[in-house]
């Protein structure tokens, strides 16, 4: 394993959960932002993947001083270098969102009028198992009024109704080659289910320490701190390893 860190050339990284202070917190964590200021230092890019907009993604990579790409909407929209935006998907899911929105009585994101495809309905209030009900309904709704490729799925701030095309892990795969990059050379690391395509995509899988258990169930390595520390952990066993090779 550690051959195959000192081989890593970028870390696309979730951001809620895996940046920021808890899994339930939208403050980033100190111990990340200067561990990703570390990577960079050191020659190792650091991406962003989310279900953000780009706006947002890119205004927050801009910040962090990361070099890598951005991977928004849950991957229905990357972003190689500034300015080099690539839409992966092409329907829209603002009109399914709108119906599912109208009959859940959802309200939706903020962000939703800087997305393009992948459309956020908020949940962040209720409790889990609500989320979850609500979820089940939303993709009920989405079949019986023919949106046959959409789906519903929740990131437990938001319901986000999707388009079938696209993923994290779909996004990854193009942006490595479009940077001509082997996935070997490439770690991705996040905390949710959510993140498994991406996971699946690297070449090195990482969750941290409070992830779920479906996405530890995939990964390479489990790291011991939460949340945005276990972001840190990693990057400094990547510098580690790579002061090694």
């Amino acid at each position: 394993m550690r051959n195959k860190l000192g081989r890593v050339k970028l870390v696309v990284s979730d951001v809620d959960g895996t940046l920021t202070v808890s899994r339930s917190s939208f403050v980033l964590s100190c111990e990340a932002i200067e561990a990703i200021s570390m990577l960079e230092q050191h020659g190792i890019a650091v991406g962003l993947a989310s279900g953000n907009s780009l706006p947002v993604l890119a205004g927050l990579g801009r910040y962090l001083g990361t070099s890598g790409p951005v991977i928004a909407e849950n991957g229905c929209v990357v972003m190689i270098r500034r300015g080099d935006v690539v839409p992966l998907c092409s329907k829209s899911a603002r009109e399914a969102a709108e119906v599912v929105s109208k009959e859940l009585g959802l309200e939706p994101s903020w962000q939703n009028r800087f997305r393009m495809y992948d459309y956020a309905l908020m949940v962040a209030d209720y409790p889990r198992e609500k989320i979850r009900e609500l979820t089940a309904k939303a993709n009920e709704i989405l079949r019986k009024r023919g949106y046959d490729d959409f789906y519903a799925f929740t990131s437990g701030f938001a319901i986000h109704i999707h388009p079938a095309e696209a993923d994290k892990g779909t996004a990854l795969k193009y942006v490595a080659s479009r940077l001509g990059l082997p996935l070997e050379m490439v770690a991705a690391i996040g905390d949710s289910s959510l993140d498994i395509a991406l996971l699946k995509a690297a070449g090195v899988r990482v969750a941290v320490g409070d992830a779920d258990d479906e996405l530890k169930h995939v990964a390479d390595l489990v790291m011991k701190g939460f949340a945005g520390k276990g972001f840190a952990e990693f990057a400094y066993m990547l510098i580690s390893a790579r002061k090694n090779v």
